[in-house]
């Protein structure tokens, strides 16, 4: 070997895309938490509410879960007394939040 030259490292390629593929993944099925698998949630959000301004009697209305036949309010409406989330209450119309309940606001 000649003085001041470095051997020249030589790795070959099958080997670089294999050790390179076992350190850039991660199996998520290998039992052990490493906080980077995929879980399904178990919040699920808030609820969805139904249509119920859909429902253009009270006999429909009132067969509706989640509805209430208020007439003052414009017939059927969601029935706010039922949410239990505050953004989810104050994102209807006629509902108000008000000491962690939501009920319906009072009329003028």
């Amino acid at each position: 070997m000649a003085h001041g030259l470095r051997p020249r490292l030589s790795i070959p390629r099958l080997l670089t895309v294999t050790v390179l593929g076992i350190v850039a993944g991660c199996p998520s099925d290998d039992g052990n938490d490493t906080g980077n698998e995929s879980e399904e949630s178990s919040n699920t959000g808030p609820p969805a509410l139904p249509d119920c301004q859909a429902n253009a009697d009270q006999t429909a209305c009132e067969g509706t879960e989640s509805c209430a036949w208020q007439p003052d309010y414009g017939g059927c409406v969601v029935d706010c007394t039922l949410i239990e989330e505050q953004a989810t209450c104050i994102d209807q119309m006629w509902c108000e939040w008000f000491e962690e309940t939501c009920s319906f606001e009072p009329l003028a």
